[in-house]
C-alpha cells in the first residue's frame, strides 16, 4: 500500500511541477 502511495506521490509532484 505504501508503494503505491509513494507512485501516487510521484504523480502528483510531477503535476504540480507542471502547473508552475
Amino acid at each position: 500500500d505504501q508503494e503505491i502511495r509513494t507512485r501516487k506521490d510521484e504523480c502528483y509532484t510531477d503535476i504540480q511541477r507542471l502547473e508552475e
